[in-house]
């Protein structure tokens, strides 16, 4: 089920945006502050949509007639199918839209104006999604670490050094291991469409530790949905060994590296961009981390 955001503008494929028109809904406006074209979405209890354009003040619906898509409805109830709309994910900020009542896809056809008249996703079925929000916070990040999942272990080799013993007697050295500890980091949703709107975060950081996730660090900053953040430190360490006489002992430091994802909720704080604030609670978020822990050494 795709989750569509609350306050969104639709853009077609001739490059304008689904504006009010007299009676009718028309890919004809180049500007998405247009009041015009702003729609807000209702999502049904078995996960269809209702879709209400801000500028008529009514919701969507088909003619049976002729197809045409109209926002003249005033009808709130859920059980009119031609009033009902299945969305569908094509690509990050594009879907396609399919009228329940006729099982079509809305279209911009030939007058520009929107119709439910294709069964596959054409070009002119393919709608930009983006959303009518100014700015957005993401906070109070609560992950659930019990449904945390590790995968893709791997044991890599940070970096290798060789001591060398040319005398009759053993000798003990120390040698320095300086090595590089890269992690990843990116929040995401798995459901609900977050489309390119300007982000701050309040966040904890899980990573793997000895072979289960922690919640280890935190983030706070500007922040593109979905992205993923990577830092690198350079750690230096020390092992004492001991050579043989007239020997050499080549000394590894090894690590696991893993991946995990770690689902969380969150709260959403939107500004619009009619100056309205607007706060969601989502339970979809996603956290993906690739880290590596469990550090040893290995001598040869």
């Amino acid at each position: 089920m795709l989750i569509l955001p609350k306050h969104i503008a639709l853009k077609g494929d001739n490059g304008l945006y689904l504006s009010a028109r007299g009676s009718y809904l028309v890919f004809t406006s180049s500007d998405n502050g247009d009041p015009t074209v702003g729609n807000e979405v209702f999502i049904t209890k078995d996960g269809s949509v209702r879709i209400k354009n801000n500028h008529f003040g009514n919701f969507w619906r088909r003619s049976s007639a002729n197809d045409a898509i109209y926002a003249d409805s005033d009808d709130t109830t859920t059980d009119n199918l031609n009033k009902l709309f299945s969305p569908v994910k094509v690509g990050d900020n594009v879907i396609g839209l399919r009228n329940l009542g006729s099982n079509n896809f809305c279209m911009r056809f030939d007058d520009n104006c929107l119709y439910a008249r294709v069964d596959t996703l054409s070009k002119e079925a393919r709608l930009v999604v983006e959303e009518l929000v100014i700015s957005r916070e993401i906070y109070n990040v609560t992950f659930h670490l019990m449904d945390a999942r590790i995968y893709n272990q791997n044991i890599i080799t940070m970096v290798n050094k060789t001591a060398t013993n040319d005398t009759q007697e053993s000798n003990t050295t120390k040698l320095k291991f300086l090595h590089k500890e890269t992690k990843s980091s990116s929040w995401n949703g798995s459901l609900s469409l977050k489309l390119g709107v300007k982000t701050s975060i309040q966040t904890g950081i899980p990573f793997i530790v000895e072979g289960n996730v922690e919640v280890s660090a935190e983030f706070s900053g500007g922040y593109q949905w979905g992205e993923t953040i990577s830092t690198e430190n350079q750690v230096e360490t020390e092992y004492t060994i001991t050579v043989p006489p007239m020997s050499k002992v080549t000394v590894s430091l090894l690590a696991t590296q893993g991946s995990c994802d770690v689902p969380f909720s969150y709260t959403q704080h939107d500004t619009l961009m009619n100056g309205e604030q607007v706060i969601h609670n989502f339970d979809d978020g996603v956290y993906t981390g690739i880290n590596s822990f469990n550090f040893f050494y290995r001598t040869s």
